[in-house]
């Protein structure tokens, strides 16, 4: 199987897109949108996108609240698990500030999967956003996932785990 080119990005304007869609050669454009009929400026931009590129790239539309960064996170880090066996740039140039923060830290995350994180600036030109390690624990990666998975007090937490109370505030003190 060949190697694709995946572009995960958020999505605003149509113009973003198609600028790094013809400075980045893909196969695929990944569009992290705002929920469906939330905002007609993206449905426009969607729209726009898929009658411009339809015929070039492979186009899919991924919906998310645009200030949810826990749940953007999170359906870009299955995104980029599923693509894997692919080359994947994340653009963090359109959208909102926090869809742009989101896909950087599912880039952060995931940095074994993907191949770059960039910026286009508007003079032209592309900057490279550095990789940065974040480290943490299995412990704490464990209770940010029962968390994320509906875990909402330290009695539940603990039943899911297997460590005391006491460490499971330390890791949430930790973690804020």
């Amino acid at each position: 199987m060949t190697e694709k080119h995946v572009l995960i990005t958020p999505i605003y304007k149509s113009q973003n897109i198609l600028r790094a869609v013809a400075k980045v050669k893909v196969d695929k454009v990944v569009l992290v949108a705002d929920v469906e009929d939330n905002s007609e400026d993206v449905d426009n931009a969607i729209e726009e996108i898929q009658e411009t590129l339809d015929d070039i790239v492979d186009i899919e539309v991924v919906r998310a609240d645009p200030y949810d960064m826990p749940d953007i996170v999170s359906k870009v880090s299955k995104k980029i698990d599923q693509e894997k066996e692919n080359k994947i740039s994340l653009n963090v140039t359109p959208g909102r500030k926090i869809q742009a923060f989101s896909l950087a830290f599912a880039g952060f995350s995931n940095q074994d999967d993907i191949d770059e994180i960039f910026y286009l600036k508007e003079e032209g030109g592309k900057i490279h956003i550095p990789m940065l390690e974040i480290s943490m624990s299995e412990n704490k990666k464990k209770v940010l996932s029962n968390i994320s998975e509906g875990s909402t007090n330290v009695d539940s937490l603990e039943a899911n785990m297997d460590i005391s109370k006491t460490m499971i505030y330390n890791h949430i003190k930790d973690l804020k």
